[in-house]
């Protein structure tokens, strides 16, 4: 992980809260691993990781100078945190499981089977866990394969949808409505109640694809 505490910036947020920004260069997943290490500092009621940083809501009676101090020594433990797990998703890209894949592919300018190419070649990381339990958010998508989300969502993604949104490769760890365009489905689990972890999955992994034969 890249960066430097002192590049971290504070700006106010409201009246008691503060936004602190990542440093240039941090990693996939960054955010939501400081805000993990940060949430029981002493001085600190409440921690949100968003894009780019966190929202932090001191105590009552916290300096603020103690809080900005917390959140330094925070991202100096993630930085020293070893590289993520690395995962392999088998992924289906049968035309019943990818109906959007020969949108993407025209609005790209490339046929399907070129598509399929370059969603398997990328090299991904987990920026973060939201929306579902367990909905990876992928960055690392090829940036001519980047499309907006459907203007209206499907009412129903099937459980293991691959899906496509902006710049973001997601996975629908259960069935869900849903405005991704859809390109595959994997078998994999991504979130399970009764297990440690629920999310097989966590920010600053890597995941690559295989495609299922």
């Amino acid at each position: 992980m890249s960066g430097d505490t002192e590049e971290i910036r504070f700006d106010a947020a409201g009246e008691a809260a503060l936004w602190a920004r990542l440093p240039d260069g941090a990693p996939p997943g960054a955010a939501f691993r400081w805000a993990a290490a940060l949430e029981k500092a002493p001085g600190v009621h409440r921690v949100d990781p968003g894009p780019g940083g966190l929202m932090l809501l001191p105590a009552p009676g916290a300096a603020l100078r103690e809080v900005k101090a917390a959140a330094r020594r925070a991202y100096r433990q993630v930085e020293s945190d070893p590289p993520g797990a690395e995962h392999e998703l088998e992924v289906s890209f049968a035309p019943r499981w990818a109906p959007d894949l020969p949108q993407v592919a025209a609005r790209a300018g490339l046929d399907v089977a070129e598509v399929v190419r370059r969603l398997v070649a990328g090299r991904y990381r987990v920026d973060a866990l939201g929306f579902l339990p367990g909905f990876p958010y992928l960055l690392g998508l090829d940036p001519r394969l980047w499309i907006p989300r459907r203007p209206e969502a499907r009412t129903r993604v099937p459980e293991g949808s691959l899906g496509i949104g902006g710049r973001y490769l997601g996975v629908y760890p259960r069935a869900a409505p849903g405005g991704f365009h859809l390109v595959g489905r994997t078998d994999r689990p991504l979130f399970d109640p009764g297990a440690w972890p629920p999310c097989p999955l966590a920010p600053g992994d890597s995941v690559r694809l295989r495609e299922a034969r």
